[in-house]
């Protein structure tokens, strides 16, 4: 799916990462649900890596293409955690040239930690 969002640099940066954060949470939706209909293999041992894309990629496009960045990456990773009763949250980080980053917060044994599948599967 090609989604343009010229109008977040417009727009109060608050909004904005709530923007990013809605159509993430869209895409973890479609992701959980592909999870529970097919056998996936989990995203850290697939043999996908981070690379940059304007698209957002549901799992099946990751696979095909055998990369994804960081929205999708998270979309992904979170599908996972949430499919097996994990409290996984996003945490969009806004950039100065109007870009974004997306990673997870997650809650380990009462302590918060973050993870970043970008960072993990090759973003420098």
């Amino acid at each position: 799916m090609r989604l343009e969002l010229p109008s977040l640099a417009l727009i109060q940066p608050s909004a904005a990462a709530q923007c990013i954060a809605a159509f993430v949470e869209a895409l973890i939706l479609s992701n959980r649900e592909y999870l529970r209909t097919h056998l996936t293999p989990p995203l850290y041992s697939c043999g996908v890596t981070y690379k940059e894309s304007d698209e957002w990629l549901d799992i099946p496009a990751i696979l095909k293409r055998r990369a994804g960045d960081c929205k999708s990456l998270v979309a992904w990773r979170v599908a996972e955690l949430r499919n097996t009763r994990r409290e996984a949250l996003l945490q969009v980080s806004l950039m100065c040239e109007g870009g974004f980053h997306v990673s997870i917060r997650k809650l380990v044994k009462g302590a918060v930690q973050d993870e970043d599948p970008s960072r993990f599967l090759g973003m420098r």
